[in-house]
């Protein structure tokens, strides 16, 4: 039995329920009973009166509902809320902006469901060029693209690389471990459950069952979701501090004393990397230069609020 559970903001999620749908029935016919299945959509306080108005006619799909919270709580929250209120055992969380690229999607999860706590769907991109005032997210899923398929042949630690995008959950595995609530914005929810799940010594699983990622953002919006998960870092002390990129880089260059002029550089440039990074030929490098600058500055100001209160 699965529970498929999918979180959305201002976001039309039809056609992908109408698919997980349509092979979960089918799978269940074929199965005589011994597969069932349900969908839950949870809105989080949606303000496009358009999406709820179609996000509402998932409640006329067999074994699907819809759930509109009226006050937004934030990731995290909104995806524990729908694993703890899901009817079955194993779990399958999915963007809202997914596709259902194969057909075999509902059943591949159904074969693995036992073969680990947490078994790691794949992610596809939608197939180039990219479009207009999306380069930069798109360039980035495009490398990014190379590293997860070295995934699949386990050449990383696969607790170190979740994503909440497409992800199979086995909630008597998990027990009472959930989503970290201090990501209340975008950003590092799942490398934080990646990171307790090795801790606790649960098994995590990378499989080829891939989800097309629609939702291309436009250039300033992935910019200021990069910069909402670097101000979510900055709250996050301890181990997550000690694996996230931008952190570790920062905490050596505090050990040679350059993090000031990291931050100083920044303020100065900053006006011309986001040219760079807005505008149709985005360098990665330069987002990863951004990033870190970033980050600096954040730690900076934090530092000195922190003394300010003393």
């Amino acid at each position: 039995m699965l529970s498929f559970i999918i979180p959305t903001h201002n976001f039309v999620c039809t056609a992908l329920v109408q698919a997980v749908v349509a092979q979960a029935e089918a799978l269940r016919q074929e199965s005589a009973g011994a597969f069932d299945f349900e969908v839950i959509v949870a809105d989080d306080a949606s303000d496009d009166t358009s999406t709820v108005a179609a996000n509402r006619l998932l409640n006329q799909l067999p074994r699907t509902r819809l759930v509109e919270h009226q006050t937004n709580r934030g990731r995290a929250l909104l995806c524990n809320w729908l694993i703890d209120h899901a009817r079955f055992r194993h779990v399958v969380l999915m963007d809202a902006d997914a596709a259902v690229c194969t057909p075999d999607f509902v059943r591949r999860y159904w074969q693995v469901r036992h073969d680990a706590a947490v078994v790691c769907g794949s992610l596809r991109n939608p197939e180039g060029p990219a479009p207009k005032g999306c380069e930069l997210r798109f360039r980035y899923e495009q490398q990014a693209m190379r590293h997860r398929q070295a995934l699949l042949r386990g050449a990383a630690d696969p607790c170190l690389h979740l994503s909440t995008f497409n992800l199979l959950i086995d909630k008597e595995a998990l027990g009472d471990l959930r989503f970290d609530l201090r990501c209340k914005a975008y950003g590092y929810e799942d490398a934080l459950l990646g990171l307790e799940l090795k801790r606790r010594g649960l098994v995590v699983k990378h499989i080829d069952n891939p989800l097309v990622h629609t939702g291309i953002d436009r250039n300033e919006a992935f910019l200021h979701k990069t910069e909402t998960a670097l101000q979510t870092l900055t709250g996050l002390n301890g181990l997550m501090q000690r694996e996230a990129g931008p952190s570790r880089t920062l905490h050596r260059l505090q050990r040679w004393h350059l993090h000031r002029v990291v931050a100083s550089l920044f303020r100065l440039t900053a006006p011309l990397l986001r040219q760079n990074l807005l505008g149709r030929h985005p360098n990665l490098l330069v987002f990863k230069l951004y990033k870190l600058g970033y980050y600096a500055t954040l730690c900076l100001t934090k530092a000195g609020s922190t003394q300010g209160d003393r």
